[in-house]
């Protein structure tokens, strides 16, 4: 019996810290992180990022500085 649940322990041990780190990111994204005073989840962690001047410029900015770094390399 316990022969036929090695597989699936064996996904458990290795999956389960994986999905607890995602789900400790996805909820501190969104503003829920007790230790800091922050005990509301809510979009508003996203709303000022989109609010940030300059944040597309930024992004793009990466993105050009990536591919170009990139197809230098190759």
């Amino acid at each position: 019996m316990l022969l036929r649940s090695a597989p699936a322990l064996a996904l458990l041990l290795m999956l389960g810290p994986i999905i607890a780190g995602l789900a400790a990111t996805f909820f501190t994204a969104f503003g829920y992180f007790p230790a800091l005073g922050g005990d509301v989840f809510s979009p508003q962690p996203f709303q000022k990022l989109f609010a940030q001047p300059g944040l597309w410029g930024s992004v793009f900015l990466s993105i050009k500085v990536a591919l170009i770094s990139t197809s230098v390399s190759l």
